[in-house]
């Protein structure tokens, strides 16, 4: 997954002892990267032909209120750009995040980040809280 990383070059060995590759990477601090996106998620049919299917008919659901769809397949990064846990679904700018299956190790990594986490396997029961979480109001 690192061609999806900001600030990563690919370089051969034979730019490296040419050395041509100084100079055509950007001097930057270190990046401050919160998600990655496919391009073009804002589509219904694209964002759940990429969704978990436990996250399926919680996005049907979603989207005949008219919400904001979320990013599928969020990478969180750390301070220093590294992707440090991944999450189903998230709403970044409201840190929101559902996880599926299999990511449950990830649940206080977002925590710890300031995030309100929701399961996959709860979407039914928590759709009003999400919602409230994204949007700030109630169903």
């Amino acid at each position: 997954q690192l061609q999806f990383m900001p600030a990563v070059d690919w370089v051969s060995t034979e730019m490296i002892e040419e050395a041509e590759f100084i100079g055509s990477m950007e001097a930057a601090e270190a990046p401050v990267v919160d998600k990655v996106e496919a391009e073009g998620t804002e589509d219904l049919d694209e964002v759940i032909e990429y969704a978990d299917l436990s996250c399926q008919a919680f996005l049907k659901a979603w989207s005949k209120e008219g919400k904001a769809l979320p990013t599928i397949g969020f990478e969180l990064a750390d301070s220093q750009g590294c992707v440090c846990a991944e999450a189903e679904m998230a709403w970044s700018d409201q840190k929101v995040a559902v996880l599926v299956e299999g990511q449950e190790n990830f649940d206080p990594v977002f925590v710890g980040q300031g995030w309100k986490v929701f399961h996959a396997d709860q979407l039914e029961i928590v759709f009003e809280q999400i919602a409230e979480s994204v949007n700030g109001v109630t169903v």
